[in-house]
C-alpha cells in the first residue's frame, strides 16, 4: 500500500489539471465570440475614422473654396467694353448657373494682368473655374481649375437696379449693365449621397469704377475701346 500511494496521488493530480472535451468546445466558443466583438468593434471605428475624416477635409475644401471665390469676386475689375457707336457696357456676364468676370490673377504669373475668369458646373458635378490673360496684345493659354466635386447645382444671383438707378432686387441675370451689381450671391446643392453644407456665399465687388477708362465726350465711352 505504501509503493503504491504516489502513482495513485500523481494520477489524481493529472485529472485535475486537465479539461474534458466539453470544457474545451466552450472555452473556444467564448473566444470566438470575443474575438468576433473585438473585429467588429474594430471595423465600426475604422469606419468611422474614415468618416470623419472624410468629412473633415470635404469641410476644409468648402471653406478653402469659398475664401478663394470671395478674394476673386471681391476683386471684380468693371472693364468698360464699347458694343459700337455710343454704346457700351462692363465686362462683367452673370447667368443663373454661370459667371464671366475680370479680376486679379488666382496666383502670381507673368506678366501679372487682369484676368477673365469663367465660373460654371461640368456635366460630371464640378464647379469649374477657367481664366485667361485680358491683355489686348498676346494670346495667352487658358487655365482650368476644378475647385469642387460632389455638385448637384449652382445658382446665381444679382442684387442691384438697372445701369445703378431705380429700385435695387436680387435677379437671376446680370447681363449687358453699365454697372457691377452691388452683390452677388453663389448658392450650391451638393448630390443627395454627399452630406456636406455649402454656407450661402454673398459677396460685395469693391470696385465700381474703371479707372483705366478715359472718358470720350464723342462716344461716350472709353478711349481706345
Amino acid at each position: 500500500m505504501i509503493r503504491n500511494a504516489p502513482i495513485l496521488a500523481e494520477t489524481l493530480h493529472s485529472g485535475e489539471a486537465g479539461f474534458t472535451l466539453l470544457e474545451l468546445l466552450i472555452a473556444i466558443t467564448i473566444l470566438s465570440f470575443l474575438i468576433g466583438l473585438l473585429s467588429g468593434g474594430l471595423t465600426f471605428a475604422l469606419k468611422l475614422w474614415e468618416r470623419t475624416t472624410s468629412t473633415a477635409n470635404q469641410h476644409e475644401t468648402i471653406s478653402a473654396t469659398q475664401q478663394f471665390l470671395r478674394q476673386q469676386l471681391t476683386a471684380i475689375y468693371p472693364v468698360w467694353q464699347r458694343d459700337g457707336g455710343q454704346e457700351g457696357h462692363i465686362k462683367f456676364d452673370g447667368g443663373s448657373d454661370q459667371l464671366t468676370f475680370v479680376s486679379i490673377p488666382p496666383e502670381p504669373i507673368s506678366p501679372a494682368s487682369n484676368q477673365t475668369f469663367g465660373l460654371s458646373l461640368t456635366n460630371d458635378g464640378h464647379l469649374r473655374l477657367v481664366w485667361q490673360s485680358d491683355f489686348v496684345v498676346g494670346s495667352y493659354p487658358t487655365a482650368v481649375n476644378l475647385l469642387l466635386g460632389g455638385i448637384k447645382k449652382i445658382e446665381f444671383s444679382y442684387y442691384g437696379a438697372d445701369n445703378g438707378k431705380g429700385i435695387s432686387y436680387w435677379r437671376p441675370q446680370w447681363r449687358n449693365a453699365r454697372t457691377l451689381p452691388q452683390l452677388i450671391r453663389l448658392k450650391l446643392l451638393f448630390k443627395d449621397t454627399d452630406r456636406s453644407l455649402w454656407p450661402e456665399l454673398v459677396i460685395h465687388p469693391r470696385v465700381d469704377v474703371d479707372t483705366s477708362c478715359v472718358y470720350d465726350s464723342v462716344s461716350h465711352g472709353c478711349m481706345g475701346r
